[in-house]
């Protein structure tokens, strides 16, 4: 978790999450588990660059970060 290990420095962090893991095919406990991961991990990032309009979508219907 690269967005964590930069607290507290004066970096500015860019996540790309390449597919997010709350979208695999996988029990509804892991998918909650990861999208909670997601949601404390996004405010340690300046930005989030997602590689498709549905992946995009899917952080937003999901409250990952705002547009």
């Amino acid at each position: 978790m690269a967005r964590v290990a930069d607290i507290g420095l004066k970096n500015h962090s860019v996540y790309n999450p390449h597919g997010w893991a709350f979208n695999m095919r996988c029990s509804a406990k892991k998918k909650a588990i990861y999208t909670v991961i997601e949601k404390i991990a996004a405010p340690f990032c300046d930005k989030i660059i997602c590689i498709s309009d549905a992946e995009k979508q899917s952080a937003l219907d999901n409250k990952i970060c705002r547009d």
